[in-house]
């Protein structure tokens, strides 16, 4: 029987509760995670706990589950998603800007504005490998 989502993201959302440490015979990490019953701990990664449900039913159970997907989600991005993230919050920015009163003109003429433009341009470029005027 499967994880319930559910059950996996209720997990997940006390992950700032889970400790982290390592195994001493081969540095291999795993966390610490509170179980739903008091008192109870596991001992978890991506690939296997010593709760109950992961010893006795066959597949992975909501803790490791929760653990995969929270160092999925910790791991480093590629530069083409860190690129879309910068532009994204880019243009998030702006809208903001406007919100408030700015003109267009005056997010042009704000340095870091422009820096940031620049750098955007900078990094596409480098990503197709054409050239940029600094």
């Amino acid at each position: 029987m499967a994880a319930r989502p559910a059950a996996v993201a209720s997990v997940l959302a006390r992950s700032a509760q889970w400790t982290s440490t390592r195994r001493k015979s081969d540095g291999k990490p795993f966390y610490y995670i509170q179980g739903n019953t008091p008192g109870s701990v596991y001992m978890t990664d991506a690939t296997g706990c010593t709760c109950s449900s992961a010893q006795n039913r066959p597949g992975p159970c909501k803790h490791s589950l929760a653990v995969a997907e929270y160092l999925a989600r910790r791991a480093p991005k590629s530069d083409a998603a860190l690129l879309e993230q910068l532009k994204a919050d880019h243009v998030r920015h702006a809208k903001v800007l406007v919100c408030v009163g700015w003109e267009h003109d005056e997010l042009y003429q704000n340095p870091m504005y422009s820096q940031r433009v620049a750098h955007i341009a900078r990094l596409e470029s480098a990503a197709t490998g054409a050239t940029v005027a600094a």
